[in-house]
């Protein structure tokens, strides 16, 4: 994508207000579901039932994020809560005031840590559909020098007023080592985003596949993420997708760091 960026007429700049925009109406609301946690070999931690909800306030220039878990496993209830606000070019969370939070207009989010090198880096994207929401959180918070995630973190959620939950009561991943990643954010329609330009930028031909060294996840309900193994080398890939309905309308993202002191590009469709 870096043939793009010469031409400073074709990017649109990220807005605080149109973040916010873009956020409030894919999230705001009362939502339940299901999170389970994985360890490193795909074994499972821990599941979990989850109310959430995001209430703007009157002025819609803040929202109240809540989130309540129930542990399946231990019957042990957590509460917690944050306070949202607009920031400049991002929405800042308290709760890592540092993260990149990105929402834009192809149903593809995502929360990042900002040092992909460092000691806590982790990266959230949330794949949304109508009424329906799944986010995987990997983490890479181990050791200072640990080339591969420690955990993931598995969100399949319902906004409030569907008829039934959408996923199955599946709580298995499967994890192996592939040598090459599939991009589906092929499809036509996407958007290419730039944090180190906070600019949406021309989406130009990708390559249909990357060779290299992946760790492919899968989760329940054909949900998958390819990961690069190694998180200190450049190119580094993340692309999560998932079909969530009987129309087969693929919803994907790919986080890109094209070089070692690059921020993400996303890829999404």
């Amino acid at each position: 994508m870096s043939d793009n960026r010469v031409s400073i007429t074709a990017k649109i700049p990220l807005t605080a207000e149109k973040q916010w925009e873009t956020f409030m109406v894919h999230h705001c609301g009362r939502w339940q579901g299901i999170l389970v946690r994985f360890d490193a070999a795909g074994h499972v931690l821990d599941i979990l039932d989850s109310l959430r909800s995001l209430i703007p306030s009157e002025d819609r220039r803040t929202v109240t994020h809540s989130l309540d878990f129930r542990s399946r496993m231990t019957e042990t209830v957590t509460q917690k809560q944050w306070v949202l606000t607009l920031g400049n070019p991002l929405i800042i969370h308290p709760a890592d005031p540092e993260a990149y939070l990105l929402f834009n207009p192809d149903s593809l989010d995502i929360m990042l840590g900002r040092d992909r090198t460092g000691q806590g880096f982790y990266f959230e994207p949330y794949l949304l559909a109508s009424g329906k929401r799944t986010s995987v959180v990997v983490m890479y918070n181990s050791a200072a020098n640990s080339p591969q995630p420690n955990m993931f973190s598995f969100f399949r959620e319902s906004k409030e007023g569907a008829a039934k939950p959408w996923w199955s009561e599946q709580t298995h991943c499967k994890i192996d080592r592939v040598d090459r990643l599939k991009l589906a954010t092929q499809a036509v329609g996407g958007t290419y985003v730039s944090l180190d330009e906070m600019a949406q930028l021309p989406v130009s031909p990708q390559p249909l596949e990357v060779q290299g060294d992946f760790l492919k996840i899968q989760f329940p309900d054909a949900i998958d993420i390819v990961i690069s193994i190694d998180r200190f080398k450049t190119p580094y890939y993340a692309s999560m997708c998932w079909t969530p309905d009987i129309n087969n309308t693929l919803r994907s993202c790919t986080l890109i760091y094209e070089r070692p002191n690059q921020k993400a590009d996303v890829f999404a469709s």
